[in-house]
């Protein structure tokens, strides 16, 4: 069974594209999946990359877990997650 509800809840882009990749490819059966995005004032589409290495990814972990455990994080963890 699929959690779909993660895709909906998701609070930055990057969230977004790492749940629409992990969740839908497998339930429509491709490969991969990406996603356009429409900048509302200029009319602009996008796409963003979310791929992350291994060590980006155990960061982005922390930064989360801290802000869970409401740990103000540090100038340098909020400026890798902004970069992020």
């Amino acid at each position: 069974m699929h959690n779909f509800g993660l895709i909906t809840t998701q609070r930055n882009y990057v969230g977004l594209i790492r749940q629409v990749q992990s969740l839908l490819p497998t339930f429509f059966g491709f490969e991969g999946v990406g996603i356009m995005f429409r900048d509302m004032h200029t009319g602009n589409m996008f796409t963003i990359s979310a791929k992350l290495d291994e060590e980006e990814l155990k960061q982005e972990e922390e930064f989360y877990a801290k802000k869970r455990a409401k740990k103000p994080p540090s100038k340098q963890d909020e400026l890798l997650e902004f970069e992020r």
